[in-house]
Formats: C-alpha cells, sequence, structure tokens
C-alpha cells in the first residue's frame, strides 16, 4: 500500500460492502482472504532471520509474537475487505496448530517438519489396534495433547498482562482449532488412514460408524468445554454458528455420504450451531454433495476448493446461500497480478450471485506474492455491482 494509504476511507467502503451484502443488495462482491502465518514466514522480505514452522508451532513465544506481527502485517499491506491500518483497541491471537490438532489429540503421531512446510499427524489406527479409542473412552477435552494447548492458552494470557505492541495490548487470545472441527469423516480418515477407512465403510459398516460416532460425541464434548472456558477467562462468547470442514468426503458418492455420513453433520450443528449460521469449508470438488447439506442439514454457506462452476452452484442452491470461492491455489502462486485478476473477473462475470464471496480457492499458498493476493480485490472493484456507489478505492 502507498505510504499516503487512506485507511479511513478504505475501511468505509469495507463496511459499506458487507453492510450492503448482509442486507441482500451488495454494492460489490466481498473479498476475503485465506492468509496465515505460514505464508508470511515463507517470505524471506518478513522474514529475514529464516523462522521456521516448527519453531513457530513449537514455541510458545515465536507463536505470540508472529500472530501479532502477522496482524499487523495483514492491516497495513493486504487488500480485503476487513478493517485496515493499525486497530484502535489491540491485537488479536490466535493458536495455530494447522490441521492437526484433533488427530493429535486422540493420539496420533505429530510431524514437524523443516523449512516452512506446517506439521501433520500420523494415522496411527492399525487393524489389531482400531478398537483403542474406544476402549479408553471419550478423551478428556483438556487432555492429551489440548492439556498443552490449554497451557500454552493460559500462558499467553498471562503474557499478554505485560505485553505492548505499538503501545496496544493483546486483547483477545483465541484456541481457534479447539472451536472448530474438521468433519467426522475426515477426522475417522486421519486416525485410521484414508483408504482404510474407506474399507471400514464397506467391508467393516459397525466399526465404521462407532468410530464417526465417537468422533462427534468427542467433539460436541470438546467445543462446548472450550466455548465455555474462553468464556470463562475472557468473557468472550465463542457460541452462535457453526463452520466445520469435512475434506474427505470428496471421495464419496452423494448416496454414500447421505446414508454413512450425513447424519453426524446433523448431530453436529444441531448440538453446537446455538441458533446461528451454518457453514462448511470443503476443499477439492464436493459440489455434489452441497445440496444435500443445504436440504438436509440447513448449512447456507460454503467454502469452496477448485475446480468449481461456482455460477452453476449459485443457480442449484439458489440466491440466499453463500458461496465462497476465486481462482486456484497454483494460479495464486505462480501466475502473474494480471491473470489472477482477469480470471477473478471471469467468474464474477460468469452469472454468480449477489450472494458470492471473492477469495483464493481456497487458501493462499505459501509463498504466493503480495501482489497476487491483492488482485482479487481490484477484481471486486472493477466487477463492482454498483460502480457508481463504490467512492473509495485502494491504492
Amino acid at each position: 500500500m502507498p505510504r499516503q494509504f487512506d485507511y479511513l476511507r478504505y475501511n468505509e467502503l469495507a463496511q459499506r460492502t458487507w453492510e450492503s451484502f448482509n442486507a441482500g443488495d451488495p454494492i460489490k462482491p466481498p473479498v476475503v482472504l485465506g492468509l496465515s502465518p505460514e505464508w508470511m514466514l515463507a517470505n524471506p522480505d518478513v522474514n529475514p532471520s529464516g523462522v521456521s514452522m516448527k519453531e513457530y508451532l513449537t514455541n510458545d513465544d515465536a507463536m505470540f509474537e508472529w500472530q501479532v506481527r502477522f496482524e499487523e502485517f495483514r492491516r497495513l499491506y493486504i487488500l480485503e475487505d476487513a478493517p485496515k491500518g493499525i486497530p484502535d483497541a489491540g491485537w488479536t491471537v490466535s493458536l495455530d496448530y494447522g490441521n492437526y490438532l484433533e488427530p493429535a489429540w486422540y493420539g496420533a503421531p505429530v510431524r514437524y517438519h523443516e523449512g516452512h512446510l506446517t506439521a501433520d499427524a500420523t494415522a496411527f489406527l492399525a487393524d489389531d489396534t482400531k478398537n483403542r479409542l474406544f476402549d479408553a473412552g471419550l478423551p478428556d477435552p483438556f487432555g492429551g495433547f489440548l492439556a498443552d494447548v490449554r497451557r500454552r492458552y493460559d500462558r499467553l494470557l498471562e503474557k499478554r498482562a505485560s505485553f505492548r505492541y505499538r503501545n496496544l495490548p493483546v486483547t483477545r487470545i483465541t484456541p481457534m482449532q479447539c472451536l472448530g472441527h474438521a468433519g467426522p469423516f475426515t477426522t475417522a480418515c486421519n486416525l485410521r488412514g484414508a483408504e482404510a477407512f474407506c474399507i471400514d465403510l464397506l467391508a467393516d459398516p459397525d466399526y465404521a460408524h462407532a468410530l464417526m460416532e465417537f468422533i462427534t460425541n468427542a467433539t460436541i464434548n470438546r467445543i462446548g468445554a472450550w466455548r465455555a472456558y474462553v468464556k470463562e477467562t475472557q468473557g468472550i462468547d465463542a457460541g452462535a454458528g457453526l463452520g466445520i470442514g469435512d475434506d474427505s468426503i470428496t471421495l464419496l458418492s452423494v448416496e454414500q455420504f447421505e446414508t454413512d455420513v450425513l447424519p453426524y453433520h446433523r448431530r453436529l450443528y444441531d448440538a453446537l450451531a446455538d441458533g446461528g449460521g451454518r457453514g462448511i469449508h470443503l476443499c477439492g470438488d464436493a459440489t455434489r454433495h452441497f445440496k444435500s447439506l443445504l436440504d438436509n442439514v440447513g448449512v447456507t454457506a460454503f467454502d469452496t476448493g477448485f475446480p468449481i462452476d461456482h455460477a452453476k452452484m449459485c443457480a442449484i442452491l439458489g440466491p440466499d446461500v453463500q458461496i465462497n470461492g476465486g481462482p486456484h491455489a497454483a494460479l495464486m502462486q505462480h501466475g502473474t497480478p494480471d491473470q489472477i485478476r482477469a480470471e477473478a473477473a471471469r467468474i464474477l462475470r460468469s452469472g454468480v450471485n449477489k450472494k458470492f464471496v471473492l477469495r483464493e480457492g481456497n487458501n493462499m499458498p505459501a509463498g504466493a506474492p503480495l501482489e497476487n493476493a491483492n488482485a482479487l480485490y481490484a477484481a471486486s472493484l472493477e466487477c463492482a455491482w454498483k460502480p457508481e456507489m463504490v467512492v473509495a478505492e485502494a491504492g
């Protein structure tokens, strides 16, 4: 952003964008970005000391510092429909465990990689040990791997009392993965291995359903307990609405999904959505399942991957369902800003409805240039639904 960037004017446009979007008559497509400190750490211009992902993930102070630095960087240099500039009240820190927190909680070994690759968990329920979770009983929401997460959370709550950055405090610490869910089918695949669990569904369906039932019950307990703990420790209400994922349902037919997995989704949303919105994040092309999730579970916000025909999905799901999507990750990483802007404009002009939210499809890969991230915002201005009302442009 230029040195004299008008944050006030930019923020006013972002606020108008979301207000008009929520009212059902948006002035332009909102832009959201799936960015994480991993993306920032992989950029030597902003990480000259070469802090690794392993250090970031395992060192309390490193995670705390880089979360604050990441929020500052995002507010000063990233174009999206969100508040920009130095915050008035203070910073937000999120405890970040990639996609491995849930399997690690059940006992899966975690592998930390060198460089800027995030960690992962290894499937550990072999054929001869696949009942070990049942034998141990439902896991403690603050036990196992989550005991260390709680220790870090408590320590950082203490640390923030004396912490200042740009003379501002940290006002909120969010244990984000403790409050979400990767999905019952995906978590089962993480614990057993995708191939083994797909075989379970066919060859040992009683076991497959017992495992997803176990995961569903444990998840409801965990999210409820952590919501209460965040409320107790910070006075923050983390309830009302639920967003989950379940990327591995891309492996299933519509019949398999509706018969074997959908009932667990329904239980999760009914137990945890608490009258709020119901959303789902699905990488890959899971669009054949979207109508089932809308009709049978009430999901009305879909965060999509690729390849996706966005206009077709808007037509199938109707004008009241939100779809987030945009150019695929490889283009965001290796394309030029002009290519990304053109692809985003093509999507926005393809027939999407006014509940469409522009983002990369569906996470900004580590190493993607800053200019490529900001190209999406430029396309949203170019394709504004009401150009006469878009009175502030960034840059």
